[in-house]
């Protein structure tokens, strides 16, 4: 049986915000030896995951999101083609890219 995996995030494990719209996840492999393919699973909705992505056996995977909230998750497939369980889900937000060319002025 495949266990549940641990997601976390390679940028300081707690971010929730990005800028510009790509991240990087990873996650702690399986223990299971017959364990060959991980899929990435997103959407905009919690435990709604419309998009699934075989990213092969490999433990993390660069993700280009456009700006929004994103709830994401991984599974591991084995060779027989059983999948897991959905690791812990992450939530993270996508925003534009910050204003260039701004002074900051003090008021006091």
């Amino acid at each position: 049986m495949l266990k549940k995996l641990l997601l976390t995030f390679m940028f300081l494990l707690c971010a929730s915000v990005s800028f510009a719209g790509e991240i990087t996840i990873s996650w702690e492999a399986s223990p299971e030896v017959d364990v060959d393919n991980y899929f990435v699973r997103y959407g905009t909705q919690s435990e709604v995951y419309d998009t699934n992505i075989l990213v092969g056996n490999v433990t993390a995977y660069h993700l280009a999101l456009v700006p929004g909230t994103y709830f994401i998750a991984v599974a591991a497939k084995d060779t027989s083609d059983n999948v897991s369980n959905n690791s812990y889900e992450i939530k993270v937000r996508i925003m534009l890219d910050p204003p260039t060319g701004l002074k900051a002025q003090s008021i006091f």
